[in-house]
């Protein structure tokens, strides 16, 4: 079984936190997937969700991070969530990193794996979704 660990940044906005753990966590499909959640000194309602969801989806493969005071660097806070995940997990096959604006569908993480398979083929190592750079002249849209 392909081993996934995922980094998921958050900072308030609880619905939408919410969500984006409930849909990663509910339709990543077959995969095994550990999700770090680094929270970036959220209010009270955001904190709590993690460990919410985590005894809801009855799931011992959450970990949750707590920077306090806020740090504000998404670079260092998603570094900082990459370390937790490889020491608590084991580095995964596959590394994939998360905001808490995102929306998984079903089946989500299987096909992005199937995608990377056949990506990787041509020597594209890296997938993501449509950014901001998506309209920087010279880079174009997959």
């Amino acid at each position: 079984m392909t081993t996934v660990n995922a980094v998921m940044l958050v900072r308030d906005r609880p619905e939408l936190t919410r969500q984006a753990i409930h849909t990663m966590l509910t339709n990543a499909g077959s995969a095994a997937l550990n999700l770090t959640v680094v929270d970036d000194g959220s209010d009270d309602e955001t904190r709590m969700l993690p460990e919410q969801l985590m005894t809801f989806h009855k799931m011992t493969n959450v970990s949750v991070v707590r920077l306090f005071p806020p740090v504000g660097i998404v670079g260092l806070c998603r570094n900082l969530g990459i370390l937790a995940s490889e020491r608590l997990f084991g580095r995964g096959e596959y590394l994939y990193l998360a905001d808490n604006d995102a929306y998984h569908l079903p089946g989500w993480l299987d096909t992005l794996l199937k995608v990377y398979e056949n990506t990787e083929a041509h020597g594209i190592r890296l997938l993501g979704g449509i950014s901001r750079a998506a309209s920087i002249p010279g880079i174009s849209r997959v």
